[in-house]
Protein backbone atom coordinates (compact mmCIF):
# COMPACT_ATOMS: atom_id res chain seq x y z
CA UNK A 1 0.00 0.00 0.00
CA UNK A 2 3.06 2.27 0.53
CA UNK A 3 4.28 1.84 -2.91
CA UNK A 4 1.12 2.45 -4.30
CA UNK A 5 1.27 5.81 -2.46
CA UNK A 6 4.23 6.68 -3.93
CA UNK A 7 3.17 5.59 -7.57
CA UNK A 8 -0.43 7.70 -7.13
CA UNK A 9 1.44 10.81 -5.84
CA UNK A 10 4.58 10.06 -8.68
CA UNK A 11 1.69 10.20 -11.08
CA UNK A 12 -0.55 13.18 -10.24
CA UNK A 13 2.58 15.00 -10.24
CA UNK A 14 3.53 14.10 -13.66
CA UNK A 15 -0.08 14.66 -14.87
CA UNK A 16 0.34 18.24 -14.21
CA UNK A 17 3.09 18.77 -16.67
CA UNK A 18 1.94 19.04 -20.25
CA UNK A 19 5.39 19.15 -22.49
CA UNK A 20 5.04 21.14 -25.32
CA UNK A 21 5.38 19.34 -28.96
CA UNK A 22 7.45 21.26 -30.07
CA UNK A 23 10.10 20.87 -27.08
CA UNK A 24 12.15 17.95 -28.09
CA UNK A 25 14.20 17.74 -24.91
CA UNK A 26 10.96 18.01 -22.14
CA UNK A 27 9.57 15.34 -24.41
CA UNK A 28 12.43 13.25 -23.93
CA UNK A 29 12.06 13.44 -20.18
CA UNK A 30 8.55 13.02 -20.51
CA UNK A 31 9.19 9.50 -22.17
CA UNK A 32 11.96 8.60 -19.38
CA UNK A 33 10.01 9.39 -16.60
CA UNK A 34 6.82 7.67 -17.37
CA UNK A 35 8.89 4.29 -18.29
CA UNK A 36 11.14 4.78 -15.14
CA UNK A 37 7.79 4.94 -12.93
CA UNK A 38 6.36 2.26 -15.13
CA UNK A 39 9.41 0.12 -14.36
CA UNK A 40 9.04 0.23 -10.97
CA UNK A 41 5.83 -0.38 -10.93
CA UNK A 42 6.46 -3.65 -12.38
CA UNK A 43 8.58 -4.69 -9.73
CA UNK A 44 8.25 -5.62 -5.63
CA UNK A 45 6.28 -5.01 -3.88
CA UNK A 46 3.14 -4.37 -5.50
CA UNK A 47 0.84 -7.43 -6.45
CA UNK A 48 1.99 -8.57 -10.59
CA UNK A 49 -1.52 -7.60 -11.77
CA UNK A 50 -1.71 -4.15 -10.26
CA UNK A 51 2.04 -3.68 -11.20
CA UNK A 52 1.10 -4.22 -14.65
CA UNK A 53 -2.06 -2.50 -15.40
CA UNK A 54 0.10 0.77 -13.72
CA UNK A 55 3.28 -0.14 -15.95
CA UNK A 56 0.86 -0.34 -18.55
CA UNK A 57 -0.97 3.49 -18.13
CA UNK A 58 2.74 4.62 -17.77
CA UNK A 59 3.21 3.49 -20.71
CA UNK A 60 0.58 4.88 -22.50
CA UNK A 61 0.97 8.00 -20.71
CA UNK A 62 5.00 8.18 -22.01
CA UNK A 63 3.99 7.16 -25.14
CA UNK A 64 0.38 8.67 -25.99
CA UNK A 65 -0.48 5.52 -27.39
CA UNK A 66 1.42 1.90 -27.38
CA UNK A 67 0.95 1.66 -30.85
CA UNK A 68 2.02 5.13 -31.97
CA UNK A 69 4.08 6.09 -34.62
CA UNK A 70 7.32 7.20 -34.42
CA UNK A 71 8.02 10.97 -34.12
CA UNK A 72 9.36 12.25 -37.28
CA UNK A 73 11.93 14.92 -36.03
CA UNK A 74 13.03 13.46 -32.32
CA UNK A 75 16.45 13.20 -31.00
CA UNK A 76 18.68 9.44 -30.52
CA UNK A 77 18.37 10.02 -27.27
CA UNK A 78 13.90 10.13 -27.33
CA UNK A 79 14.13 7.46 -30.05
CA UNK A 80 16.30 5.33 -27.37
CA UNK A 81 13.77 5.94 -24.29
CA UNK A 82 10.78 5.29 -26.67
CA UNK A 83 11.96 2.20 -27.22
CA UNK A 84 12.46 1.33 -23.82
CA UNK A 85 8.86 2.28 -23.12
CA UNK A 86 7.78 0.03 -25.92
CA UNK A 87 10.21 -2.60 -23.48
CA UNK A 88 8.62 -1.86 -20.55
CA UNK A 89 4.84 -2.11 -22.22
CA UNK A 90 5.83 -5.78 -23.64
CA UNK A 91 7.00 -6.85 -19.82
CA UNK A 92 3.65 -5.29 -18.67
CA UNK A 93 1.23 -7.28 -21.12
CA UNK A 94 3.59 -10.54 -20.28
CA UNK A 95 3.24 -10.06 -17.06
CA UNK A 96 -1.12 -9.38 -16.88
CA UNK A 97 -0.70 -13.29 -18.32
CA UNK A 98 -2.35 -15.77 -16.24
CA UNK A 99 -2.81 -19.22 -17.92
CA UNK A 100 -5.15 -20.55 -14.72
CA UNK A 101 -7.73 -17.82 -15.33
CA UNK A 102 -7.75 -16.65 -18.44
CA UNK A 103 -9.40 -18.13 -22.12
CA UNK A 104 -7.44 -19.03 -24.98
CA UNK A 105 -8.85 -15.53 -26.69
CA UNK A 106 -7.30 -13.84 -23.86
CA UNK A 107 -3.54 -15.33 -23.12
CA UNK A 108 -3.30 -14.97 -27.35
CA UNK A 109 -4.24 -11.44 -26.89
CA UNK A 110 -1.70 -10.67 -24.16
CA UNK A 111 0.81 -12.84 -25.76
CA UNK A 112 0.58 -10.65 -29.24
CA UNK A 113 0.21 -7.44 -27.59
CA UNK A 114 3.63 -8.51 -26.05
CA UNK A 115 5.28 -9.86 -28.68
CA UNK A 116 4.12 -6.58 -30.52
CA UNK A 117 5.51 -4.15 -28.17
CA UNK A 118 8.68 -5.93 -28.29
CA UNK A 119 9.04 -5.81 -31.96
CA UNK A 120 8.60 -1.70 -31.57
CA UNK A 121 11.11 -1.88 -29.32
CA UNK A 122 13.77 -3.69 -31.58
CA UNK A 123 12.44 -1.40 -34.46
CA UNK A 124 13.76 2.21 -32.02
CA UNK A 125 17.01 -0.14 -31.58
CA UNK A 126 17.53 -0.23 -34.93
CA UNK A 127 16.68 3.47 -35.49
CA UNK A 128 19.32 4.16 -32.69
CA UNK A 129 22.25 2.00 -33.10
CA UNK A 130 25.70 3.15 -33.61
CA UNK A 131 27.10 0.26 -35.44
CA UNK A 132 26.86 0.14 -38.93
Amino acid sequence: EVQQNYVNKAVELLSKWDPSPKDDAALTLWVELWTRLGTQCLGQPLTPNAGAKLALMCGIRGLGDVNSPKPEHASQRRLQWRGACHAMCGQAFYALIDKDRQEKDSLESLQCMSVSQFERCCEYAMLTSTEA
